[in-house]
């Protein structure tokens, strides 16, 4: 039996991932020095680095459409440049203690407006970087270079904040923009050109958007898919900020609350790793479903026992099941999607799934004090339950939409071929 070579057999994902994972993690540290500042000016400014860490990649709505006509690899790379260069800009006069609040700002705003224009471009090129089978396994590991690069850069960022205030945070930002401009240039979309981006296909002559919304409304699995993760985000964006309610409720130290956001990661990290097996060995249908509904179980079951050692063990099993259903959503929606309007869908994804964070965060928020510490926990794990649960029965409207259209392992080599016959 010949053995799978794996995305990183691509020197083009290899590239496309160490590139994102470098500037990922120089986003981390100016967030740490963005947050730092503004808890010394005051309230209003901790406001206003929220908006502005949150609000511009739901924009990605808007942005994404850039990426179908524009070839994606150069424009990708110009946005890490020009990211680069405000990132530089900020630490000029940081260095000299003459960098206000609202510099700061503005700054991390255009550099978030610069990736609502980077995601998608990013997620559209990455199905014409590796073989059509392989599609899962790279989400899987793109979901685990995120988390390795926010568990790296956030250290680091309060190191660089205490070594020289906010000025070497952003000089670092700007040099893994730099980095990952220069990765892209060994990126090479595979044979079907059209997927690096410039000419939008089968839209009909309409705007991408306007092909998208026809897509979605004539492709009912899609649709449910998407609405089904609204709901699910909704649901999990409490999850940001209920950890910290959870430890504080418990008077945990702050190392132990560091680890509690690590036990999250740790299990998004092998999740992702481990998702395009899980996939190929018990199909599709089995990856979202099962695992999705007994990860959802066990977080709930876990802030319903309560203790540090209990929330832990949730918040891994559960990101891990979370990292597994994701990785394959992710793949299965690519294939449903023609390249000329691809990241235009994904643009409008990012900012739908995006913006119920916030809702959800501001609902949380209003009544968190009435509610057990563990609330968000129980929330996050019933909305990944219910998801899996309606796949893996595969009954009523959800199930009757979405599970036949997810594959068994015996599918994986057909959907290979089929990938390969239209250059995917």
């Amino acid at each position: 039996m010949r053995r799978r070579a794996g995305p990183f057999a691509h020197v083009s994902f290899l590239a496309l991932w160490w590139g994102q994972l470098v500037s990922q993690a120089g986003s981390s540290t100016v967030a740490v020095a963005l947050l730092w500042q503004a808890a010394r000016t005051g309230r209003e400014a901790v406001t206003w680095a929220g908006l502005a860490m949150t609000l511009p990649p739901l924009t990605a709505f808007v942005m994404g459409a850039f990426a179908d006509r524009l070839p994606r690899v150069r424009l990708m790379q110009g946005v890490d440049l020009a990211r680069a260069l405000v990132a530089g800009a900020a630490a000029l006069p940081a260095v000299h203690r003459r960098l206000g609040m609202a510099d700061l700002v503005l700054a991390v705003a255009a550099i978030g407006l610069g990736g609502a224009v980077f995601a998608p471009a990013e997620a559209a090129l990455l199905p014409s970087v590796v073989a059509p089978e392989e599609r899962t396994a790279a989400y899987g590991w793109n979901l685990v270079g995120s988390q390795l690069a926010a568990l790296a850069g956030l250290p680091l960022g309060g190191m660089l904040v205490a070594a020289g205030g906010v000025s070497l945070p952003l000089v670092a930002d700007a040099l893994s923009f730099a980095l990952s401009a220069g990765s892209l240039s060994l990126v090479r979309p595979g044979e079907n050109r059209r997927a690096d981006g410039g000419s939008p296909i089968e839209a009909g002559g309409r705007a991408p958007w306007r092909a998208v919304v026809a897509l979605l409304l004539a492709d009912r699995p899609l649709a449910v898919m998407l609405a089904l993760g609204a709901g699910t985000n909704l649901l999990f964006a409490p999850m940001a900020v209920g950890v910290a309610v959870l430890a504080h409720a418990l008077a945990l130290g702050p190392r132990t609350y560091a680890l509690l956001e690590t036990a999250w990661a740790g299990g998004a990290i092998l999740g992702g790793a481990v998702a395009a097996r899980v996939a190929r060995r018990w199909g599709e249908r089995a990856a979202v479903g099962p695992i999705a509904a007994a990860g959802g179980t066990i977080l709930f079951l876990a802030a319903v026992v309560g203790g540090p050692v209990a929330a832990a063990a949730g918040l891994f099993l559960g990101a891990g099941a979370n990292a597994v259903s994701n990785a394959v959503w992710f793949a299965w929606g690519q294939r449903r999607i023609p390249d000329g309007v691809r990241a235009t869908a994904i643009g409008m994804a990012l900012s739908l799934l995006g913006g119920m964070v916030p809702v959800g965060v501001g609902l949380y928020g209003l009544v968190a004090q009435r509610w057990p510490p563990g609330t968000a926990l129980a929330l996050a794990g019933i909305s990944l339950a219910f998801a899996g649960a309606a796949v893996a029965v595969g009954k009523g409207p959800v199930g009757r939409l979405l599970a036949p259209t997810l594959e068994g392992p015996a599918g994986t080599e057909a959907r290979a071929a089929e990938g390969r016959e239209v250059g995917g």
